[in-house]
């Protein structure tokens, strides 16, 4: 990133270990505005537990977590709720409430949080699912929804507080190419936008596609985190194979 971008959020040496399993050993990262951050890791390599812990989640061992220069360890639960607000999370599966409508699900937050009343909330819920490419679905159920779909609710309900970050775990995980194909171009609208966030994902494509820059966790740190031109370029056997595994004899 630029010298003048200003880093909003920081992870320092993050340890975590489960039983006699080292998850994280030192994950060193930093999250720069108006960035996104891809992060690539084998699986069960911690990738989505960095997430977690960010949002208070999980509780790494030992290490630090700064928002803004705001430390996030040893938060009550109450000031979590409003880390929470400003600092949103994708799930893997929308993470949806089944009983409610569409409308209901980005509602919530709005009603929990804000001083909106009715018209504005509905205004506000239209106005965001258009931008999820999803207008006039308020009265749906999710049951109602396709899977592409219902990320696509997801990511609304997760922008609709205007987050200053928001966290991607593995959103395009299970869709075909055409709702994963969507689905970036949701993440594109939102760069322009002025997105801020870090995207957890297998997705090499859609990774290159909206990072500006691509961080590998190996080994229970992280092992670089380049920019997707640098990444492309790079000779190091470490980065090839793990990116370019068809690459290998």
């Amino acid at each position: 990133m630029s010298a003048q971008s200003q880093s909003v959020l920081m992870i320092k040496d993050l340890k975590k270990t489960f039983g006699t399993k080292a998850v994280h050993r030192g994950i060193d990262i930093e999250l720069f505005e108006n960035e996104v951050l891809a992060l690539f890791g084998g699986s069960g390599a911690g990738k989505s537990l960095i997430l977690r812990s960010i949002i208070g989640l999980e509780s790494p061992d030992s290490g630090a977590i700064s928002w803004r220069n705001r430390n996030l360890s040893g938060l009550s639960e109450n000031q979590w709720i409003d880390i929470r607000k400003r600092i949103a999370y994708v799930f893997q599966n929308g993470a949806l409430f089944d009983s409610l409508t569409v409308f209901e699900n980005l509602a919530y937050p709005l009603r929990e949080h804000t001083q909106m009343n009715e018209e504005q909330i509905r205004a506000k819920v239209a106005e965001t699912l258009a931008m999820v490419d999803m207008p006039g679905s308020e009265a749906l159920l999710p049951s109602e929804l396709s899977g592409g779909m219902q990320k696509r609710v997801g990511l609304a309900r997760a922008m609709i507080l205007e987050p200053e970050i928001i966290l991607f775990d593995e959103p395009t995980a299970g869709l075909d190419p055409s709702n994963t194909a969507r689905f970036v171009q949701n993440i594109l609208k939102l760069k322009a936008r002025g997105l801020t966030g870090i995207f957890v994902t297998h997705d090499l494509a859609s990774a290159f596609a909206v990072a500006d820059r691509i961080a590998i966790l190996h080994e229970g740190k992280i092992y670089c985190a380049e920019s997707p031109e640098k990444i492309r370029q790079s000779n190091d056997p470490i980065i090839r194979n793990f990116l370019f595994p068809e690459e290998k004899t």
